[in-house]
């Protein structure tokens, strides 16, 4: 994943991707103890996996997406992650 350098910082989160040969994108999450507590980063890990859930046919090709949080992600809301993470992936896209 990190060696097909496609890579976006986007506020709070680093986004990587990379196109695959299935006919459906994948997801993989890493947030670390650095982001907060456990009830912190399963917080993040739901609300990325539900925005995931609701942009994933719109990635064209489809891809295997990294999303890796930061500390700066445990105050982010709903709207800011997802903002942030489709900016990333349309710009994924159409590199």
């Amino acid at each position: 994943m990190f060696a097909a350098r496609l890579r976006k910082s986007a506020g709070p989160l680093t986004v990587c991707a990379r196109a695959n040969d299935l006919p459906y994108c994948r997801l993989g999450l890493s947030v670390s103890r650095h982001v907060g507590a456990a009830v912190t980063r399963n917080r993040i890990k739901r609300l990325v996996r539900e925005i995931f859930r609701k942009s994933q046919h719109d990635i064209v090709p489809p891809q295997d997406v990294l999303v890796i949080a930061r500390p700066e992600a445990a105050a982010a809301t709903y709207a800011d992650l997802q903002h942030e993470i489709v900016r990333a992936l349309r710009l994924e896209v159409v590199s």
